[in-house]
């Protein structure tokens, strides 16, 4: 009886989570918003430049990935990520007390809304590990 209800139950929440997916699957394909954002020339070009620069992207990427930072060692790809953003006009790029890399970038909208990009800079790989590609 315990297994045969456990069964049904399941068999409710597949339901109840199908008919959700099938909401939202209709809201998504009737946004016609959605539409008009990506075919906005700044939207369309903005996608295409981000496309154009996908190699150099990449091998910054790898480059970046290559340099060793193991747990609690990361100095040097820090310090390498700060003096990029340096190059790429974050004069004000600082490493933390903690080893965090942090620029600011002032927009146009008065402080709304705010934007963060964050991302670690260490691996879980051991040191010495090769993370050469």
């Amino acid at each position: 009886m315990t297994l045969t209800r456990s069964i049904l139950a399941i068999a409710l929440v597949a339901l109840a989570q199908n008919a959700q997916v099938r909401e939202v699957r209709a809201q998504v394909t009737a946004a016609p918003d959605l539409e008009a954002i990506l075919a906005h020339p700044k939207i369309v070009k903005s996608l295409d430049d981000i496309k154009a620069d996908d190699e150099r992207a990449f091998a910054e990427q790898k480059r970046i990935t290559e340099i060793p930072a193991p747990p609690f060692k990361e100095k040097v790809r820090a310090e390498y990520y700060q003096k990029r953003m340096q190059e790429l006009g974050f004069k004000d790029a600082l490493i933390d007390g903690e080893g965090n890399v942090i620029a600011l970038r002032k927009g146009t909208g008065g402080g709304r809304p705010r934007l963060v990009v964050s991302a670690y800079l260490d691996t879980v790989f051991a040191d010495g590990s090769d993370v050469t590609m």
